[in-house]
């Protein structure tokens, strides 16, 4: 009998990009800051993305995943497709109204992702839905999680109808509609 590991983290930005059909050459920015970070590019480069950069937000561990992946650590002056954001910003301290990514680059992305469960709100997130960009926030990512752990632990696989249940019983209403209205 053998021990086998699972990454919830790693399993939902998977299932999202195969459920969104992201397209593998498009350019992406990974913002970072740590722990997450890891498995969310260790996903996106098991999937195939290899054009991209690493931002880091954290300089001690954000510096050292973009060395592992060999992507470039600064922040381009010009937008791109995908941008995804990895960093507990807007969570911490007096900057509740930061922006992870500058306000143009989210105007010019195809994409946006929070994956921090807790800024489904963001103004990230608000910004690329007002430019009327596929907008994913964190919300999308913990249900994801959430439904993998269940899978990890009972062996079911939910129906959409309880996810959507649950989310809406743990996240509130709107919560619940953007998971509905998300792909996956």
């Amino acid at each position: 009998m053998g021990l086998t590991g699972h990454n919830a983290d790693f399993i939902a930005v998977r299932n999202l990009s195969k459920a969104n059909d992201f397209d593998l050459s498009t350019r992406l920015i990974l913002r970072v800051s740590g722990g997450m970070a890891k498995a969310v590019e260790a996903a996106l480069h098991h999937l195939g993305f290899d054009n991209g950069i690493i931002v880091a937000r954290n300089a001690g561990t954000g510096s050292v995943l973009a060395r592992q992946y060999d992507r470039c650590a600064d922040l381009p002056d010009l937008g791109t497709a995908l941008l995804i954001n990895v960093t507990l910003l807007r969570m911490e301290g007096g900057n509740q109204n930061a922006v992870a990514f500058p306000v143009d680059h989210a105007a010019k992305a195809r994409i946006a992702i929070d994956v921090i469960a807790q800024l489904a709100g963001s103004p990230f997130i608000r910004l690329a839905r007002e430019a009327r960009k596929l907008a994913i926030s964190g919300a999308n990512v913990i249900v994801l999680q959430a439904i993998e752990q269940f899978v990890l632990y009972t062996g079911v696989r939910p129906d959409a109808d309880m996810v959507e249940e649950a989310a809406a019983s743990a996240h509130g209403a709107a919560a619940a509609a953007e998971i509905r209205a998300t792909p996956g």
